[in-house]
């Protein structure tokens, strides 16, 4: 994998690949194409711009990852 494969800078308008996301996040490229054709709502949501090219915003992404943090309580 290149290491350019990530932008030095991301912006919430940014959009990434789905093996940009599949680096960033630790969870495989395979998954997130198994949750789109499944029609899953696992994954973040994605932007279909032709046939074979899916974008997914940072913005989303990130929002999604948050979303799926479970918060441990300390006792």
């Amino acid at each position: 994998m290149s290491a350019q494969i990530i932008p030095q800078e991301l912006h919430d308008e940014a959009r990434l690949t789905t093996e940009q996301v599949a680096h960033i996040t630790g969870i495989s490229k395979q998954t997130y194409e198994g949750w789109r054709s499944r029609n899953r709502k696992g994954g973040p949501s994605y932007e279909r711009l032709g046939p074979q090219l899916v974008r997914y915003r940072w913005g989303t992404v990130r929002e999604w990852l948050e979303a799926s943090t479970v918060k441990v309580a300390v006792q």
